[in-house]
């Protein structure tokens, strides 16, 4: 029986995550695309439609363009898309903290608790100082059992770990 090894490329895995973040911008923009498309679309059917002549022979998608109309619904659109952006981007811009607390998590005191808490407080001491970064800040989403954690943090210097009542 041949044992496979597998053996993990860095470089190979940040150059596959970097074309994919390429991917998701190009489809993000592609899907802010759409969405002002829909939204003129909408509105012609609401207003462009009803209020212009019917051609006798039927008339091509072309022939409702209106650039006077797209030009605006297209900005009004970028605007809300951008607004919202925006607020999602200041409202996460506290770190890791600000994500660990907006999916419920409370932070893990720096002394006390049980055993269990007490050996996850020992896992990620013993990770932080293996990866040289100081100790990051530790929460627990109390409402969550299944078994999951994850990372969040701009730098080193907000980061936090969070790990599920169930982990």
């Amino acid at each position: 029986m041949a044992v496979k090894t597998v053996t993990m490329d860095f470089f190979a895995h940040q150059d596959r995550a970097r074309s994919r973040t390429t991917l998701l911008v190009f489809l993000f923009a592609l899907a802010v695309l759409c969405i002002i498309v829909a939204v003129y679309g909408a509105v012609m059917l609401a207003f462009g439609v009803a209020a212009g002549e019917r051609h006798p022979y039927g008339a091509g998608i072309f022939d409702y363009f209106d650039l006077s109309l797209f030009l605006p619904v297209a900005a009004v659109t970028l605007l809300v898309i951008g607004a919202g952006s925006a607020f999602r981007i200041i409202s996460l811009s506290g770190g890791g903290a600000a994500v660990a607390r907006m999916l419920g998590g409370t932070p893990l005191p720096a002394a006390g608790g049980g055993p269990r808490e007490q050996a996850l407080r020992n896992v990620v001491e013993e990770m932080a100082i293996a990866a040289g970064m100081p100790v990051p800040q530790i929460f627990v989403l109390q409402d969550e059992p299944g078994i999951n954690a994850f990372a969040a943090g701009t730098s080193t210097a907000n980061a936090v770990v969070a790990v599920t009542r169930g982990a």
